[in-house]
């Protein structure tokens, strides 16, 4: 078994090596992705909004 290429993701499935193609097409990984990138978009607003309050702290300096 291996571990699966969208483990990142959150697929904790291992599949065998010469199952992996067919387990990579499995329309369950297209669920994981859309909520990793909604978490990575949660992320990406926050740093922005991290980002302009610094920017702005230093113009202070």
């Amino acid at each position: 078994p291996v571990d699966c290429v969208f483990s990142w993701a959150g697929c904790n499935d291992k599949p065998l090596r010469k199952d992996v193609h067919v387990h990579t097409a499995d329309t369950k990984h297209m669920t994981l992705l859309a909520v990793a990138c909604g978490q990575l978009k949660k992320e990406n607003e926050q740093i922005k909004e991290e980002y302009q309050e610094m920017k702005q702290e230093n113009q202070k300096l």
